[in-house]
């Protein structure tokens, strides 16, 4: 084997033992290591170096993820609040009808509710067009570096 200086090294290994303990094909094997310890030893070091491009494009990929999931969270909030509080004003309605007896004013409530559940998708498109209108500049500047 060749150490860090380009000297090779005999190294003396012993062969497997048969059942009887005696070394079977021989007592000792002597096996020699070459390779080109400098391409080695570079091929290692290249793996733990930084690479500018790569990295660069790495980063900027993820800041464009980042943006795209920031987006998309923003907009699914929105839908998602409006569609839970209008669920529980339909809910509420529904609760004014049959449980309280209050049949007119439950029938309006769930009524509400129920728009409020229907809107929650087209806030959410909204939303989400709007932020990504906000976005593009940023996420076009990105894309053109990777």
């Amino acid at each position: 084997m060749e150490n860090l200086t380009g000297k090779t090294i005999d190294k003396d290994m012993t062969t497997m033992q048969d059942q009887s303990g005696a070394p079977a094909g021989g007592a000792v094997n002597r096996v020699t290591y070459q390779s080109d310890t400098a391409a080695e030893i570079e091929a290692i070091r290249a793996k733990y170096l930084p690479k500018e491009t790569e990295t660069a494009q790495r980063s900027a990929l993820e800041k464009m993820k980042r943006l795209d999931s920031r987006t998309e969270r923003r907009a699914q909030i929105a839908g998602l609040t409006l569609g839970i509080a209008a669920t529980l004003v339909f809910g509420l309605g529904m609760s004014a009808s049959l449980v309280w007896g209050q049949l007119f004013v439950g029938v309006s409530i769930g009524l509400i509710g129920l728009a409020g559940m229907m809107a929650a998708l087209p806030i959410y498109r909204r939303v989400l067009k709007k932020e990504r209108a906000r976005i593009a500049p940023e996420i076009l500047a990105l894309s053109g570096e990777a």
